[in-house]
């Protein structure tokens, strides 16, 4: 996909494999993209879903669909970091490992709110599960953090109001810059993509939000150099980062 996470193209530079982008729609993923750009040389098809840095997502139909279409040699890779923020059952995604084909990755840095403890985790077929256990650091995740991934896996409750209080002021504040004039595309994740009519507006307003000690993401490293990307946080904070983004000149 255009817009996926850039450790995808990282990854692939390492070992030297070609890394092909697919086109997409309104910055989300398109499925007949990525069929269209499958060649007898592709091994992977990795699909952020929700997508980053876009926030948009496809249904589950999509991705079942993509799976059904690709060879059985293709290994599909979803990467899910925001899967909790998806209004989908996850149920069906899951079930795609029992192919033995497909993996799917999820994380604890976003909805559980443990970014700094770098715990992750994923669904693997055994056969793939072995050759990922080869590329493992030898320093595994610490204690410390095995110990609170632990503690907030447990706390489902508290990790979906944390997800619903999120969402609900995501929303209202995507609806508001709508309102305002900017253009910014439906979100499933914790952060909202922020469209200006130029670079140097979307310059301008980093620049402006910095200085009210308000920090956001610019894109310039996915192309995107006419967007910002805003994680949620407080309402206090978006609200005045909304007053300030309204003021800006350009939209």
């Amino acid at each position: 996909q255009s817009y996926a996470y850039n450790f995808a193209a990282s990854a692939a530079a390492r070992v030297g494999a070609a890394y092909i982008k697919a086109a997409e729609h309104d910055f989300t993923v398109s499925t007949d993209s990525i069929l269209a750009a499958v060649t007898p040389a592709t091994r992977i098809v990795f699909v952020c879903n929700p997508g980053n840095p876009t926030g948009t997502g496809i249904r589950n139909a999509e991705l079942l669909r993509l799976r059904a279409a690709l060879a059985q040699d293709v290994l599909l890779v979803i990467d899910q970091a925001y899967g909790e923020f998806d209004d989908q059952d996850p149920g069906p995604i899951f079930a795609l490992v029992a192919r033995g084909d497909t993996v799917v990755l999820r994380t604890l840095s976003k909805a559980y709110g443990l970014a700094g403890a770098r715990v992750g985790w994923g669904v693997f077929p055994p056969s793939v599960a072995a050759e990922v256990r080869k590329m493992q650091n030898s320093n595994q995740v610490t204690m410390a953090s095995l110990a609170m991934a632990v503690a907030a896996v447990e706390d489902q409750a508290y990790m979906r109001e944390t997800v619903a209080r999120t969402t609900q002021i995501r929303d209202r504040f995507a609806h508001d810059l709508r309102s305002a004039g900017y253009h910014v595309p439906e979100s499933r994740t914790n952060f909202v993509l922020i469209g200006f009519s130029s670079t140097a507006a979307a310059q301008a307003a980093e620049r402006t939000l910095r200085g009210a000690d308000i920090i956001v993401r610019g894109l310039g490293g996915y192309g995107l150099t006419d967007c910002l990307r805003a994680t949620v946080g407080p309402q206090e904070m978006m609200d005045r980062a909304l007053r300030i983004l309204i003021d800006m000149p350009s939209a």
